[in-house]
């Protein structure tokens, strides 16, 4: 049996830059692990999932994960109108917060549940705390994304 590539998506709101601090180190560690990985911010429009086998989506959360949580209002519009359609896809959502993240990870999933989506991963990013080398989301795509 031959070996063949999983393509993957990475997709997030680049507001204010918080998830283009974590989107390289994450690329790089799926890579590792065997996934060809595009990158697309929802601020370059509207992309076509059909060649990929599993999303990644990040929202930056603002402020205390409160009221200002994730998914920013721009994912949410985003996913709802480019994506209505995740029937069975395999989702994977992060969060990059500043302070604090609140329940911005139910939240996430919440958004991609309603869309029909299978959540594989959730994570919770430190802005100000970086781990360049934290596997979590990877290290579930690796598993559970076939």
């Amino acid at each position: 049996m031959s070996f063949s590539t999983l393509n993957l998506l990475i997709l997030f709101d680049d507001h204010k830059g918080h998830c283009r601090r974590v989107v390289p180190s994450l690329k790089q560690l799926l890579q590792f692990r065997g996934f060809s990985v595009d990158v697309h911010p929802i601020q370059d429009g509207p992309i076509d999932i059909s060649g990929y086998r599993g999303l990644i989506i990040g929202s930056p959360c603002l402020g205390l994960g409160l009221t200002r949580g994730a998914p920013t209002p721009a994912l949410r519009a985003y996913v709802r109108e480019q994506l209505p359609d995740l029937d069975e896809v395999p989702v994977a959502v992060f969060v990059v917060f500043a302070l604090a993240m609140g329940r911005s990870l139910d939240a996430m999933k919440g958004m991609v549940l309603a869309q029909g989506a299978e959540v594989v991963a959730s994570h919770g990013y430190g802005l100000f705390r970086l781990n360049p080398r934290d596997h979590t989301i990877a290290a579930e795509c690796m598993v559970r994304i076939r």
